[in-house]
């Protein structure tokens, strides 16, 4: 009996082509306008595509900007391991946190933006960190007021870093200061609600 070989299908050069044409642009407006002043004509004409284009691959500037925030996020979290940083090395885990989101053209667009951008990622951000540690440690979700722990340190974390340009305190130019500072006030937290059961 003849063994049967599943070629792994090539990207579509073309394809791929497009979508870093449409990201390139994309960045590029960013520079010029907040993401919400960003619309598809702009968009097209920078990238030099028509609209057809454009909606075979996205619906709209939206969830362009969604599949980028997305990037960013799954970058943040990492792996099993990493994301374990944050029950048992918060100072790493924030460590991390920033040298990642920044290592992304679109984490750098977010720290410059609005406010209600921030909030939105920063919301984002939570409910998809939630999600990854609820299926790593299903246990967590018996923990009183975990949620809210959660959602305290997840707004410490990145919230900080997005809003550092903004700071004009002692952390202005020392991020590890800060993130020593952020993460014994985690430390802290975790050991007053006795909810962290990992350390």
């Amino acid at each position: 009996m003849k063994k049967v070989v599943y070629l792994k299908k090539k990207p579509d050069l073309r394809v791929t082509k497009t979508l870093r044409s449409i990201q390139t642009a994309f960045y590029e407006l960013c520079k010029q306008y907040e993401l919400n002043k960003i619309t598809v004509k702009a968009l097209t004409e920078k990238a030099e595509i028509n609209k057809t284009t454009f909606y075979l691959h996205y619906d709209s500037i939206q969830s362009l900007i969604y599949e980028l925030e997305q990037e960013v996020i799954e970058l943040i979290i990492g792996d099993d391991e990493q994301l374990l940083l944050l029950l048992k090395k918060p100072h790493d885990y924030i460590s991390f946190t920033y040298k990642r989101m920044m290592s992304h053209p679109f984490g750098q667009i977010i720290s410059q933006n609005s406010a209600n951008v921030k909030m939105e990622f920063m919301i984002r951000h939570q409910n998809c960190l939630q999600e990854h540690l609820y299926q790593l440690k299903p246990e967590l979700k018996l923990l009183p007021d975990f949620e809210a722990l959660l959602s305290f340190i997840t707004a410490g974390a990145i919230g900080f870093y997005l809003n550092k340009e903004s700071r004009n305190n002692e952390f202005q130019n020392n991020d590890e200061d800060a993130s020593f500072f952020l993460a014994h006030l985690i430390d802290v937290l975790w050991k007053e609600s006795g909810m962290n059961p990992f350390v």
